[in-house]
């Protein structure tokens, strides 16, 4: 388990080095895409999972696009941790190669437990 959950966040720095796009693909000739920018002191247009630890995330008119996106982590809650001091899911550089991005850290999980991250994306 220790493995998925690191190749998680893995996954999650890599995304994190380049940002999440977001990508509107309802009219293929005017899509456009928007970057999802994780930091852990934003600036304009950057965005920090606060509070860190929380279970729930929401990030509103990204990139002024008007695009928002929720984020829930569920499941196995309890096992959350921190990683590099930072209550997780949280943003933090310890894992993405000194990019700042979302992690998620569990103590450990069993063979019928599961943490699922549920990312819904809005337009107002």
């Amino acid at each position: 388990m220790k493995l998925v959950i690191t190749s998680l966040l893995i996954v999650f720095g890599l995304l994190g080095l380049n940002a999440q796009v977001l990508h509107d693909n309802s009219c293929s000739a005017i899509s456009t895409n928007y970057s999802l920018d994780w930091d852990a002191a934003p600036g304009a247009g950057q965005f920090n999972w606060l509070a860190q630890g929380a279970t729930s995330f929401a990030a509103s008119n990204i990139q002024g696009s008007g695009n928002d996106i929720s984020f829930t982590v569920s499941g196995a809650i309890a096992t959350l941790t921190t990683e590099n001091g930072i209550s997780t899911p949280g943003i933090t550089n310890s894992l993405s190669g000194g990019a700042d991005a979302l992690h998620i850290s569990s103590s450990g999980l069993n063979s019928t437990e599961e943490i699922e991250l549920t990312m819904t994306l809005l337009r107002p």
